[in-house]
């Protein structure tokens, strides 16, 4: 295994007012996948407050080899990516903590339409996160939207892998 502090030029170390900490991983033998050391708390306003546990197993951006020049496995994406494996791996079992007390009117109106799409679309609401998360990580424009329509395009195969089922829903608020 390799040490924490021998990939922090790979993304771990990305911080901002929504990733304030460093993710506490440490690559596993394949080099392929991280293992998280410690719990990763993820809070993007309108999408709520969850936490990725210690011990869970990412493998960060699922690209193959051959597009590793495109989209590497880490990158300054690397939080979102982490967020958005957790949230395919929870599923719709996931606690998700919605904090509505501490927005403004418009973030209050996002969050009641993602709160409404965790429930009826939760891996749409995974790859929305990974979107809007990728934004506030300052990801170029042409990789966000690259990396997004694969997920939303491709994300279903390992949805299911993950014994989950599509949920057709539209998210509006009523």
């Amino acid at each position: 295994m390799t040490k924490t502090n021998d990939i922090t030029k790979k993304g771990m170390n990305t911080l901002n007012r929504v990733f304030p900490q460093r993710i506490p991983c440490e690559v596993l033998s394949s080099g392929r996948a991280v293992k998280l050391l410690g719990n990763y708390v993820f809070k993007l306003p309108g999408f709520g407050k969850f936490v990725a546990e210690k011990g869970f197993v990412s493998d960060f951006a699922s690209s193959p080899r051959a597009a590793w020049s495109i989209v590497p496995p880490w990158g300054k994406y690397s939080p979102a990516a982490l967020g958005h494996d957790w949230l395919y791996s929870a599923g719709k079992n996931l606690n998700i903590i919605w904090d509505e007390d501490i927005y403004t009117k418009t973030q209050s109106d996002i969050m009641c339409q993602n709160k409404k799409l965790w429930e009826n679309n939760p891996r749409k609401f995974a790859d929305d996160f990974f979107n809007q998360a990728m934004i506030d990580l300052n990801v170029k424009t042409w990789r966000r939207k690259t990396m997004y329509r694969l997920v939303r395009l491709l994300g279903w195969k390992r949805w299911n892998e993950l014994g989950r089922q599509e949920i057709k829903g539209n998210g509006e608020c009523k």
